[in-house]
């Protein structure tokens, strides 16, 4: 029972309290590294600041001995990259074009057309991403064979603030690597550095390994990239961090070297790159790893011995359970005049089977109740369909065969759902132009559209359930006629509005006889109005 307690309910919480402390030294590596990183880059630019505002100030000097203001150039150039460990630097004019440097065989070269020394002749404080570098006259042509650099650029300015210049120093990132490998995680962790299409920009400390397996010929920085060996893709922690999120994954991801790690990531938007800390999982959980095949091993050797008893006694209860399932399968397959066998014993198996006995009893009975119930239902369900079907009947051929009146089906909006044949006639139009294409108010007039009287009309037919009335429709011909219409409020079965049925009439002819009886009316009065005159 300890060991169950011990597998089941402890172990689940440590390894949970383990992976979750995990995770933390993770996420705080990552944070201080990437901390570190940002100040290494802030360093780089106000070294930058403050080395352009000294040879500004050289520059600016008003000396009759020029051989001499450059040789103390030199020998400030010269002095920064001894100190400083810069690889190299450079001093160019306004247009692009190196004064000093400090090779030699870069002077009188036009560097305008990089983007460190355009953003530094704009005014700008620069940092390049990380590149690959050779030096001039290398006669190794191979495009990784250069060195991963990083351009640090910032305007020369005049007295007046005027931008005459450009300084521009080149450093490699072995610092940068440095700060990389110093992170402690373990014996398989790390932190690097990545770039936008998914490479590593530092050194790895693994470097020396990934080549014997083929992985790099030279360098991880600018030859690895995080990818999944069997997929291609990048990896999952790659992706995420390139997403510019900040996250870790507990669960684990295939690595650039097929092993699965735990990772975290950041991304870091100012200097376009992002840094991830990864660690083996194996590593990283190998205490629970080991509690675990503690535990288990151990209830494997107890758990033998238990079995076989179980086994023994187990044998002997469930005789009479196999008897109940047997019944259960016949009954489950329609069989329901099966029991099962009971005995005079005053066990809880016995007492157990006569109470199923008495339900399966009961379950056949009410099933026999129920097979005729289905059968009359049956033929309830057959008469009223039938019913129904002969009511569908009955109005479909008033709807076909009204063809003195139109009916139309619409709903709320107006919007046309049934259109017979006797609107065809009256109207113009064909069902299939109107039904779910159409909507009411092209019966209408422009007029009653604009001036509102249609939307009056299908107001007061909502409210009051009726609207009845004389209006002016128009034909698809455009001809304009009167129409005796009638708007009734369709409900469904809850007493939900839901549309209206309009059936209509053409009362032309009806208005032209009126019209002539007025006529002959006032002709007859004018005569007998004559008579008496």
């Amino acid at each position: 029972m300890p060991l169950l307690l011990l597998r089941f309910m402890a172990f689940p919480k440590a390894q949970k309290d383990l992976e979750e402390a995990l995770i933390r030294n993770l996420e705080g590596v990552k944070q201080k590294q990437a901390e570190i990183v940002k100040m290494w880059f802030h360093e780089r630019r106000h070294d930058a600041k403050i080395i352009s505002r000294n040879i500004s100030v050289m520059l600016g000097k008003n000396s009759n001995d020029k051989g001499d203001d450059f040789r103390k150039l030199y020998d400030y150039m010269e002095m920064l990259r001894a100190e400083y460990g810069y690889k190299g630097i450079s001093i160019t004019l306004r247009d692009g074009i190196i004064l000093a440097a400090t090779e030699k065989e870069w002077v009188g070269s036009n560097i305008v057309s990089y983007d460190y020394c355009r953003e530094a002749l704009n005014g700008t404080v620069f940092i390049s991403r990380i590149q690959l570098f050779a030096q001039p006259g290398s006669k190794n042509k191979d495009s990784n064979s250069g060195v991963p650099t990083i351009f640090i650029s910032a305007p020369l300015a005049d007295s007046n603030n005027v931008t005459i210049g450009a300084l521009i120093l080149r450093m490699d990132t072995a610092s940068l690597s440095d700060i990389m490998r110093s992170a402690e995680l373990g014996k398989t962790g790390e932190t690097f550095l990545i770039n936008r299409e998914g490479y590593m920009l530092t050194e790895s400390r693994f470097a020396d390994e990934l080549k014997k397996t083929d992985l790099i010929q030279r360098r991880t920085s600018l030859e690895l990239r995080i990818a999944n060996p069997h997929t291609g893709m990048l990896t999952d922690g790659a992706q995420k961090c390139l997403s510019c999120n900040d996250g870790y994954d507990a669960e684990g991801y295939i690595n650039y070297d097929g092993k699965k790690v735990l990772g975290a990531w950041r991304w870091i938007p100012e200097y376009d790159c992002g840094l991830l800390a990864q660690i083996d999982i194996h590593e990283g959980y190998g205490a629970a790893y080991n509690l675990k095949k503690f535990v288990l091993s151990t209830l494997l050797v107890l758990a033998l011995p238990l079995i076989l008893i179980s086994f023994y006694f187990g044998k002997r209860i469930s005789a009479p359970i196999f008897n109940i399932t047997e019944v259960t399968k016949k009954i489950a397959s329609g069989d329901l005049g099966h029991r099962v066998k009971t005995s005079s014993k005053k066990d809880e198996i016995n007492e157990l089977a006569k109470a199923f006995n008495a339900m399966a009893g009961s379950l056949e009975e009410k099933t026999i109740k129920l097979r005729n119930y289905t059968t009359d239902l049956e033929n309830t369900v057959k008469e009223r369909t039938l019913e129904l079907q002969e009511t569908t009947n009955f109005l479909n051929s008033i709807l076909a065969g009204s063809t003195e009146y139109s009916i139309i089906a619409e709903d709320l909006q107006g919007n046309i759902l049934a259109f017979n044949e006797g609107a065809s006639l009256i109207y113009g139009y064909k069902p299939e132009e109107m039904i779910g294409i159409a909507n009411v108010r092209i019966l209408h007039t422009d007029e009653d559209v604009k001036s509102g009287k249609v939307d009056s009309i299908l107001e007061a037919a909502r409210k009051t359930g009726r609207y009845e009335g004389e209006v002016m429709r128009k034909r698809k011909n455009g001809e304009v006629f009167p129409v005796h219409v009638t708007f009734t409020l369709r409900r469904d079965e809850t007493g939900y509005p839901t549309g209206f049925v309009v059936i209509s009439k053409d009362i032309t002819k009806e208005k032209l006889v009126a019209l002539e009886k007025e006529i002959i009316n006032n002709i007859n009065k004018a005569i007998a109005s004559g008579l008496h005159s």
